[in-house]
């Protein structure tokens, strides 16, 4: 199977990380290629832990049930491209 990207988009709650990770274990058990699978909202909560100033604001956005500004989840894309991503890799976003 040729190396394929999937992106998942959505309101926050539809399902998108529960249909991501059943895709990502359904292409680890059918294809020998590896699997990278980015978890927004996921890196999104481990980063409102950290004690930076935009780390706390993304922290009261989240408990407040506000839209994170598109910019984050866009470096948190690019930052884990850069550093993982060879285009050999299936690629699942959501």
């Amino acid at each position: 199977m040729k190396a394929q990207t999937f992106i998942f988009i959505g309101r926050s709650g539809a399902g998108k990380g529960t249909q991501a990770k059943l895709l990502k274990e359904y292409l680890e058990k059918s294809d020998t290629r590896k699997v990278f699978s980015l978890e927004t909202g996921q890196h999104l909560r481990d980063f409102a832990k950290e004690t930076s100033s935009t780390a706390l604001r993304v922290k009261g956005i989240i408990e407040s049930g506000g839209i994170i500004p598109d910019f984050l989840p866009i470096m948190f894309w690019a930052r884990f491209l850069a550093d993982n991503y060879t285009g050999e890799e299936h690629l699942v976003l959501d």
